[in-house]
């Protein structure tokens, strides 16, 4: 007789793919919700004029309010990658095609990316209202800190849309042989 060690889950108390979606769908929309948390600013004294200053500045070092910027942000990547990496593996499972991977891929990167900015990588500091700021940047060039969170900042937003068009247009293209869909008859 040999002695079997119990599953840590057993199938019926998995998830099924309805809770999985379920938890995708909760991810991105509440990481949704957090990272646009931006219109706050136009109800609390952040010293920044919503016209010509950046978002990222919010979130800059030493900035009045900076916890709540940076916490949205840093929340949403978190969930945002957690829905990426729920909805990859849901896509593995249910063998979709390799776009759908892509996507959702890039939406795990996206979060990541959101996140380090948010947390690792803010702003030094706000050059649209700093003249001190804006002074170093123009001639000592911009800190490493600040070119980390620049560069992570360009990452999610490359991130963002692989997400959003992965295999939509390259679909159209092929369909049509010129990038647009044909009226259906």
């Amino acid at each position: 007789m040999t002695h079997q060690e119990p599953s840590l889950v057993r199938r019926s108390e998995a998830a099924s793919p309805s809770d999985r979606r379920g938890a995708v769908t909760i991810c991105l929309v509440v990481g949704a919700v957090l990272y646009n948390v931006w219109p706050v600013e136009f109800f609390v004294a952040t010293g920044l004029d919503p016209v010509s200053g950046f978002l990222s500045e919010l979130e800059a070092m030493g900035r009045p309010y900076r916890w709540v910027f940076a916490t949205g942000d840093a929340l949403a990547g978190a969930l945002f990658t957690v829905g990426g990496v729920i909805g990859l593996c849901r896509a593995r499972s249910r063998a979709d095609g390799a776009w759908a991977r892509i996507r959702w891929i890039a939406l795990a990167l996206f979060g990541v990316s959101t996140c380090l900015f948010a947390v690792l990588a803010p702003m030094d500091c706000a050059p649209s209202v700093d003249v001190a700021c804006r002074l170093t940047e123009q001639q000592a060039g911009m800190s490493p800190r600040t070119l980390a969170h620049v560069l992570l900042s360009g990452a999610a937003d490359v991130a963002v849309l692989l997400a959003m068009t992965a295999g939509r247009w390259p679909r159209a293209v092929c369909a049509t042989g010129t990038g647009t869909r044909r009226p259906s008859s």
